[in-house]
């Protein structure tokens, strides 16, 4: 079972600006991360357009106050933290094996928890290598940039790791030395990266393509994410959690699969297309939707009542009443995303417009990340086999 994390609504139902700018800070920084790993790993073989780093101002940061399938695989619950931010699991490692809460990631391809030896940590269960009996010391290199501007080294080492009871006997994974004060409130201690080994830091195979390879169960896995009931399958699907079938979609670069990015999307509001022809990335470490800055403001223009209230951080409002939807669709079914979703909560207290869940960020020409918001309203199928997303209907 997945677990979420954390809220985008103080109390009162209005949305948390400082958290929202972290939380765009976050994935913007994995993305950028990301592609300069891919760049590193493919070298000249690939053209990447590298975003710049985005820093939270300091008035804004928490230092400054005192995220073709088979039946019958093997699933993992996972946790709600934080209302809709964050989805939480439990991971072994090492010998004897010791749980960690981790993030599990579409959008990153690397194991990392922090190390024993940090003293940053906060309450986080920590990997104490010399404890372990399995583990491994390796050459790699793995770092971490924080969105208040530090910077954590790793160790990296080669470990038992198991999931939902799928053990791997040399998982490369990071320790790391240090936290932001960001990251130590964070529910889970660490994250385990679902993408694929062209992302990596560490340039290995990530845990699911090693369970594949070790344990021969299929290549799919399936999310289902949820205030309550979230599930990670492993090795195929749950039938129980959708109904119809599984629409599929061949990844952008499926001979150097990178993301779990598709092409060919359009935006629908009103059932009528207001943006046509982008790539998406399925990002389940990502709570919110990012678009570019033109893309973002045509969807908002289809939408009476709009207006851009943030222009320095890409922030529009929406009506909190609209009647308005909004979907999205890779030339097939139109996959809404509930207004209780894409309304994240009002500006103000008083105030009658609402914060609308897709943002501006500098993601590259032509790309979205999808984050939480989208994937709550689908049962999301990932397939290594077929290099294909794909969606079905909740049940």
């Amino acid at each position: 079972m997945l677990q979420k994390n954390g809220s985008l609504k103080h109390s009162n139902g209005v949305f948390r600006h400082r958290k929202a700018v972290q939380m765009k800070a976050i994935s913007v920084n994995k993305y950028r991360q990301n592609l300069l790993n891919l760049k590193h790993n493919i070298g000249s073989a690939v053209q990447v357009f590298i975003p710049r780093p985005m820093n939270v101002p300091e008035y804004l940061s928490d230092s400054n106050k005192h995220h073709h399938p088979r039946q019958a695989g093997s699933g993992a619950h996972l946790t709600d933290q934080f209302d809709n931010l964050e989805w939480t699991g439990y991971v072994k490692i090492g010998t004897p094996p010791t749980s960690f809460v981790v993030n599990f990631d579409t959008g990153s391809a690397d194991l990392w928890v922090p190390s024993s030896t940090c003293t940053t940590c906060g309450k986080h269960l920590t990997y104490n290598a010399s404890a372990s009996s399995s583990s491994e010391i390796k050459p790699n290199d793995f770092s971490i940039n924080f969105i208040d501007g530090s910077n954590a080294t790793g160790i990296v080492y080669s470990e038992i790791v198991s999931l939902a009871g799928i053990s791997i006997n040399s998982q490369y994974m990071a320790a790391v030395t240090q936290e932001s004060g960001e990251f130590q409130a964070d529910p889970a201690d660490g994250i385990l990266g679902l993408a694929f080994q062209n992302i990596s830091q560490m340039n290995e195979p990530p845990y699911f393509q090693n369970a594949v390879a070790e344990s021969g169960i299929a290549g799919v896995f399936g999310m289902k994410l949820s205030t309550s009931g979230a599930v990670l399958t492993i090795g195929g699907t749950n039938a129980s959690l959708y109904t119809g079938p599984i629409e599929a979609h061949r990844l952008s670069t499926p001979d150097t699969p990178r993301f779990w990015q598709i092409p060919n999307a359009s935006a629908l509001i009103n059932g009528d297309a207001a943006v046509t022809g982008f790539d998406t990335i399925i990002d389940s470490g990502t709570t919110l939707m990012y678009a570019t800055a033109d893309a973002v403001a045509q969807v908002y223009a289809a939408i009476p009542g709009s207006e851009q209230y943030d222009p320095d951080n890409g922030m529009y409002s929406i009506p909190c009443n609209t009647s308005a939807t909004v979907a999205l669709s890779w030339g097939g079914e139109a996959w809404n995303i509930s207004m209780d979703l894409f309304n994240v909560g009002k500006i103000e207290v008083n105030s009658t417009q609402c914060h609308g869940a897709l943002g501006a960020a500098d993601v590259g020409n032509n790309t979205w990340l999808l984050g939480d918001t989208f994937m709550m309203n689908v049962y999301s199928v990932f397939s290594t086999e077929n290099k294909t997303v794909g969606f079905a209907k909740l049940k």
